[in-house]
């Protein structure tokens, strides 16, 4: 995929999905918008296919809470990722969850450039040019 402003939504939830990608497409102008249920699923990918940073989403939109591999688990292997790939793409935690614990992890891991707590509104994904 060589296209340069795309989003990768990692969120198990369809509904959720639905949500974020109508928000992205009516308010943001997005072209292209990738949707993963997991986070396994999305860091396959990411390894397959994005082998350059032009080949890197601008965006991850990650929620915390999916089964197989969760939100935090995927933040911990995508560290392991040359900085090169990490720094092509902003991860942005997008999620329902009150768990203060996971909430801290999440404001305090390096590779999170932002928190959003659900439910969207149009304004909450503003950052998003």
């Amino acid at each position: 995929m060589e296209l340069d402003n795309w989003i990768m939504i990692v969120d198990d939830n369809p509904m959720d999905q639905k949500i974020t990608m109508q928000l992205l497409k009516n308010n943001h102008n997005v072209r292209y918008i990738m949707i993963v249920d997991n986070g396994k699923k999305a860091l396959s990918y990411l390894k397959t296919t994005c082998a350059s940073a032009q080949k890197m989403p601008k965006f991850i939109l990650l929620d915390l809470d999916m089964p197989e591999m969760n939100g935090l688990t995927f933040l911990e292997e995508f560290t392991k990722f040359k900085p090169v790939l990490k720094n092509a793409c902003e991860i942005v935690v997008i999620t329902a969850s009150k768990v203060e614990k996971d909430l801290t992890f999440v404001k305090k891991h390096p590779e999170v450039a932002q928190l959003i707590l659900k439910p969207l509104t149009a304004h909450c994904l503003n950052f998003i040019a």
